[in-house]
């Protein structure tokens, strides 16, 4: 938004819906659609997701669901479930159809400081972020604006 580089987590508290739909909805789908009959495995990878977390991020999103892997296949967003337990913290599931050219598979598993390792300039921001987790969980629901670079679809 300003033009300058920066690794800071782009966060922003959430009014309203938790997810858009958008005119690139369709493409979207079409594209978790793709990846399901390439290998869903390859794109949706669960490590120690425990059920209690599984069913709150469900009822969060929508109450009226009860399977995390069908839930996140209608949205157009991809979905990543950081679990906590004091001060340890891994990527308990992630089901990532549009992953950027990285690995799913790769990261599952780990803490959020060592996935992010790869990104550059990304010592400051990940210095205290589990104070960030916590208060994305204390708090409100949160947006987080990401950006990068690919080409186009056209």
């Amino acid at each position: 938004m300003t033009g300058v580089y920066t690794t800071a987590p782009g966060l922003a508290r959430s009014e309203g819906k938790i997810f858009d739909v958008d005119e690139n909805y369709e493409a979207y789908i079409a594209n978790k659609k793709r990846c399901r009959d390439e290998d869903i495995s390859k794109y949706y990878c669960r490590h120690d997701f425990r059920k209690e977390t599984e069913k709150a991020v469900i009822e969060r999103i929508d109450n009226t669901q009860t399977d995390f892997d069908s839930l996140c296949s209608s949205l157009q967003e991809d979905v990543a479930v950081v679990q906590l337990d004091g001060e340890k913290d891994w990527l308990a599931a992630i089901h990532l159809c549009s992953p950027n050219h990285w690995d799913p598979r790769t990261k599952i598993g780990r803490p959020f400081d060592e996935i992010h390792t790869p990104v550059p300039e990304i010592g400051r921001t990940v210095k205290n972020y589990q104070v960030m987790l916590k208060m994305i969980i204390d708090k409100e629901p949160f947006t987080r604006f990401a950006w990068g670079l690919q080409p186009t679809t056209g």
